[in-house]
């Protein structure tokens, strides 16, 4: 009977032999060896150097345009929405009322309530109004963010309180009948004045109160904007911008 594990090696052979069913084994009646598998690849030597990785380059954004007209046209808008304001403030804010006497008119300390509501209402306007005016020239001048946009931005603001107060009080005198409009005896409205003096308030805050408003609210909407910024450079475009780390496509793209 044959041996399936085939014929016996030489005498003194030291070479081993295959065996059935491995690599290198020829089978009896077969006319080619079982083929080697692949090796395996060899382990990772981890003290080799490693391979550096390509960065991408920096990320571009479109620079913004810094021209002056920017600036002044934010200033323009904000004027006009101090002007909307003043108007909104003359429609909405309580009259107080008095009667005309022959040696002048006054107003009873009963509309003290009146007064009150009247300069309150006019210091949350400006409160909105700041706040949207910093909004706007955030948007509209972003090659300018930063403290020169921050600066035009407080300007305007201060100025636009001031021209919304004299617009309002304008509009206010135009539409209500005033002390010198009605006769001896009769009543009058009249809007509160906005410019607290302190002389005849008798209270400790000076005359000019209601113009820390509007800038006010302005610097704390450009602030949360400007810390709410990934970028350093607030957005502007001026400064290059890396990719994030894990950004595998902007590495092996190289956009």
């Amino acid at each position: 009977m044959t041996d399936p594990a085939g014929p016996p090696a030489p005498h003194g052979s030291d070479r081993p032999q295959p065996v059935p069913g491995q690599p290198g084994h020829h089978e009896p009646g077969s006319s080619a060896p079982i083929p080697a598998s692949p090796a395996a690849p060899a382990a990772q030597n981890p003290m080799a150097p490693m391979t550096p990785v390509p960065m991408a380059p920096p990320r571009t954004v479109r620079p913004a345009h810094r021209t002056p007209s920017t600036l002044v046209a934010v200033a323009a808008v904000t004027l006009l929405l101090g002007v909307i304001a003043g108007a909104v403030w003359a429609v909405v804010t309580p009259a107080m009322s008095g009667v005309r006497a022959a040696d002048g008119a006054s107003v009873s300390g009963a509309q003290l309530g009146e007064e009150f509501a009247g300069v309150a209402a006019f210091c949350l306007i400006m409160c909105a109004f700041g706040a949207i005016a910093a909004g706007v020239s955030w948007s509209a001048a972003r090659g300018w963010r930063g403290l020169p946009g921050y600066g035009v931005t407080l300007a305007s603001t201060i100025v636009g309180t001031g021209v919304a107060g004299w617009v309002g009080t304008q509009i206010a005198d135009w539409h209500l009948a005033g002390p010198t409009d009605v006769a001896v005896g009769q009543t009058f409205r009249v809007v509160p004045d906005l410019w607290l003096d302190q002389s005849v308030r008798q209270g400790p805050s000076g005359p000019w109160v209601l113009l820390i408003c509007a800038p006010l609210f302005a610097t704390l909407v450009y602030l949360v904007c400007a810390l709410a910024q990934r970028d350093g450079d607030l957005g502007v475009g001026d400064q290059p911008q890396w990719p994030a780390v894990g950004d595998t496509q902007a590495v092996t793209s190289g956009v």
